[in-house]
């Protein structure tokens, strides 16, 4: 593309780079993004197709079927709605503990406490952005069930120029589009997000000069694909003929805008079904940019690191190696179509056995119409009751096998094997009589597959809390005083100028259940209370924490290093001890003083008692 005016600083600056080109460079680089864009849609049209089934199995979507005949039965058994809600339920309150999301840990020696203190500051404000300020925690909170339906989801962390903050939304699996052959997202050459924005909206990015005015009308969906179609289904809605939204694609992608023979990494905005294109903004900063330091080609650049704008969570890696991971509507749908089709055996053969039907002779001379009965209902005929008898033949129906029922019930143990939600693990009784340990031994082998995907999750979460960091490294100016629990702080811009190393979830990726929790904190309290050298006051706010009480820094302040009493001193132990000893050996003495004084005594009396005899004798 010849545009050799073009500096890769002007482009790095600029809030839209295509005001910068010329109307026929940019109506070309959308055409290409959107032929990009087509060709990465067409060729996951199977995943499409398997996730809108997978969808209808976790909505319970109700639809007709006309086998064995029209309104025949078509239950859905919920095996992959129970395995969605079992794991989410367990990940949510794993995830928000309290007020606490974000957590910065101390890397290096800090002799002083200065890390300890930034990393406690920055923790504070991180948790409180994504609290407070935005829709951070409803959007996880519908992620994670996406998550275990389609084993996939992603998040965008970007810095929303309207609203002048750091934002890290959800984005559906369906909105995220990346070729067949991709892998991973490091490595991925071009993926595009889908998105609408309304009329007004677009105009206001126009005003702002964000985007280009290039939008007329808004054109009409040309088809409707299986996901869309699944989704109306669940929300038993109608689409309108006229959309009330332009449908946007953002791609990230490389392209050469400086004609240097190196493409840069930059997000195209574009229009889906006309490619007309709306924007494009540089995915990379100043200080991403490498470039030669010595020699005939000093000063040229070399490298650049794009800004990775989406952080991908997978429930289960895909074997194969794909891109999309595995979630239970993947695993269990074979399952659940199989107890689906016994099931629906099931209903239709005793459908048939209860209502019957069967031949009729011209012998029983029935006027025309159907044939068939309603209560208190009495027809009239023109023939005998032997003849009757003689010309209607019931149809033989059999019974539905009883092996249809253990059939059933086999695959749905083994649908909860995969799931891992056992009957323990949905909180009821495995059977009568079950010891307290055997229950505590189950739950913990059930336990073992939630928690290979919960650290999986917290491993992406701990991802896009680095992007969040680096984000405020750049964009945070001067001091910002917030308060959390009625607690002031401040974090400064110089509190993220050291990196977003040692930043991670404040959950604890080894403990997923309030019961471990709880029996930790008891057990370090007990510890605390008997051993010097233990912070008292952290290990009663822990144990307090771990059953759900948020508001212990309000009912009882932090006395601080000052307030606890100072650790015992060896020596006075020591003395204390043989003091202690030595008043035993006493008392020793003494009881065996006493003892001997009254067996001399008992002596005494048998002595007199012999005297007394001898004379009365």
């Amino acid at each position: 593309m010849d545009a050799p005016n073009l500096s890769i600083d002007k482009l790095v600056s600029s809030p839209n780079i295509a005001d910068l080109l010329t109307e026929d460079q940019y109506k070309k680089i959308g055409l290409d993004c959107k032929q990009g864009y087509d060709e990465d849609e067409s060729s996951r049209d199977p995943w499409k197709q398997w996730y809108s089934e997978a969808l209808k199995l976790a909505l319970q979507v109700r639809e007709a079927k006309s086998f064995p005949w029209v309104g025949a039965a078509n239950v859905k058994f919920p095996l992959i709605t129970i395995a969605g809600l079992a794991w989410h339920a367990k990940a949510y309150p794993a995830l928000i503990q309290g007020t606490d999301i974000v957590k910065y840990k101390v890397v290096g020696k800090d002799p002083d406490g200065i890390k300890a203190q930034r990393a406690t500051r920055k923790g504070k404000y991180m948790s409180y952005k994504l609290q407070e300020t935005t829709t951070w925690e409803e959007q996880t909170d519908k992620g994670m069930l996406v998550l275990s339906i389609a084993g996939t989801m992603f998040k965008k962390t970007v810095r929303d120029n309207n609203a002048k903050q750091n934002v890290s939304d959800l984005v559906m699996p369906q909105d995220f589009v990346v070729n067949y052959w991709t892998t991973d997202l490091d490595s991925c050459s071009r993926c595009t997000h889908l998105f609408t924005l309304t009329k007004n909206e677009v105009r206001e990015n126009v005003l702002q000069g964000f985007y280009l005015d290039t939008l007329g009308i808004i054109p009409a969906e040309t088809s409707t694909g299986p996901l869309e179609a699944a989704k109306d289904k669940a929300q038993h809605v109608t689409p309108s003929p006229h959309k009330p939204v332009y449908s946007l694609a953002e791609q990230s992608c490389w392209l050469d805008l400086d004609n240097d023979g190196y493409a840069e990494p930059y997000a195209v905005t574009f229009e889906r079904e006309t490619g007309k294109l709306l924007r494009i903004i540089a995915r990379y900063y100043q200080k991403d940019i490498k470039r030669i330091e010595s020699g005939k080609n000093a000063g040229e650049i070399y490298k650049i690191t794009p800004e990775n704008y989406y952080t991908k969570f997978e429930l289960i890696p895909s074997p194969d190696g794909g891109f999309y991971g595995l979630g239970f509507g993947t695993l269990l749908a074979p399952i659940n179509e199989s107890i689906n089709s016994a099931f629906n055996q099931i209903f239709d053969a005793s459908t048939m056995a209860t209502l019957g039907g069967g031949f009729l002779g011209r012998g029983a001379r029935i006027k025309g119409g159907e044939a068939t009965f309603k209560p208190f209902e009495w027809k009239t005929v023109d023939s005998t009751g032997d003849s009757l008898r003689n010309n209607i033949v019931p149809l033989q129906v059999r019974e539905a096998s009883p092996m249809l029922l253990e059939l059933i019930k086999f695959l749905v143990s083994y649908g909860e094997r995969v799931a891992g939600a056992s009957d323990l693990q949905m909180g009821e009784l495995p059977g009568q009589n079950v010891k307290a340990g055997t229950a505590e031994i189950a739950n913990e082998n059930g336990r073992q597959i939630f928690d290979a995907t919960w650290k999986r999750f917290w491993r992406a979460q701990k991802e896009e809390f680095k992007k969040l960091d680096r984000l405020e490294s750049i964009f945070l100016r001067g001091k910002t005083e917030f308060s959390v629990n009625d607690e002031a702080f401040e974090v400064s811009a110089e509190d993220f100028l050291e990196g977003a190393d040692g930043v991670c979830p404040q959950a604890d990726p080894n403990i997923t259940s309030k019961s471990q929790k709880l029996a930790m904190a008891q057990e370090a309290l007990a510890d605390a209370m008997n051993l010097p050298g233990f912070n008292i006051y952290v290990a009663i706010k822990r144990k307090y924490e771990a059953m759900g009480y948020s508001g212990f820094d309000q009912l009882v302040k932090d006395p601080g290093p000052e307030g606890f009493p100072p650790p015992p001193n060896i020596k006075m132990l020591e003395l204390q001890v043989k003091s202690q000893k030595a008043q035993a050996e006493a008392m020793g003495m003494q009881q065996d003083f006493q003892l001997a004084q009254a067996r001399l005594m008992i002596d005494a009396q048998e002595s007199q008692a012999t005297i007394q005899k001898l004379q009365a004798e």
